[in-house]
């Protein structure tokens, strides 16, 4: 009997977890206004919703279409998307931006260029820290980290040099990460 009370006593506690929230909006992304974004047709309700705050993220399918839009091929939408999904690691809890890192990483592997040009626009609120936790999680071992960059690095040194400030910065952060 002691321990069906307690069961029922902890239910209004854990039933009516609430969900976390965007709460940062910005008004610009890659140039353009954010409404611009959130008019198109292929950007679709969850992210709208979670974008304006009125979607949270947890353990569900709506979290893992968030996760999944940053590897839209539809350049137009890329913004937007890597906007949502830096958000996302910002104020996930530790086990969504961990179930994240493979994403984080493969995007960057990816679009390197973007990544790093999108870091440097404040309009995004990318900060290398958010990113490099749950890289470091997905990557876990410096033999992987070392491959990993093998992929990367070719790709900034033959098309966008100007950002390899902010890769040796990302790549330092995440070496501590691991270790």
């Amino acid at each position: 009997m002691k321990y069906f009370l307690c069961i029922i006593l902890a239910l209004p506690f854990t039933a009516g977890a609430q969900l976390v929230k965007n709460t940062v909006k910005t008004d610009s992304l890659n140039g353009r206004p954010v409404y611009y974004y959130l008019n198109l047709e292929d950007v679709g309700s969850i992210a709208k919703s979670f974008y304006s705050g009125q979607l949270g993220i947890g353990d569900n399918e709506e979290t893992k279409g968030i996760i999944d839009s940053i590897f839209t091929d539809n350049e137009e939408t890329l913004p937007f998307f890597l906007y949502n999904f830096n958000r996302l690691l910002a104020i996930a809890d530790k086990t969504t931006v961990e179930d994240a890192g493979t994403e984080a990483k493969d995007f960057i592997l990816k679009n390197p260029c973007f990544f790093f040009k999108s870091l440097q626009d404040a309009h995004f609120y990318i900060t290398i820290k958010t990113w490099v936790q749950p890289i470091g999680y997905t990557i876990g071992t410096k033999k992987a980290l070392d491959a990993w960059v093998a992929q990367v690095e070719p790709a900034l040194l033959a098309n966008c040099k100007q950002y390899l400030a902010d890769w040796n910065d990302f790549k330092t952060q995440l070496a501590k990460e691991i270790s």
